[in-house]
């Protein structure tokens, strides 16, 4: 998947009504949960501000998948 089209696909993600969060997988491994739909998008990437008030970014290059986040199991 080229750079554009995973802009494209980060921000239909970040604007579906309603919000459903979603997980980046970056080519390293590292997963990046987003929760909420208060992303940055750049040409680049993108980023945003963290529950524990940290940024989280992402560069669309290193991106492996984006995927819908799996909901924890009710009991």
């Amino acid at each position: 998947m080229s750079i554009k089209e995973l802009e494209e696909q980060v921000i239909q993600l970040k604007h579906q009504r309603p919000f459903r969060p979603f997980e980046v997988e970056l080519k390293d491994g590292q997963i990046i949960k987003i929760r909420q739909s208060n992303l940055c998008i750049n040409e680049t990437g993108a980023g945003y501000l963290s529950k524990d008030y940290e940024i989280v970014d992402f560069n669309f290059a290193d991106v492996r998948e984006l995927r819908p986040l799996k909901r924890k199991a009710r009991r």
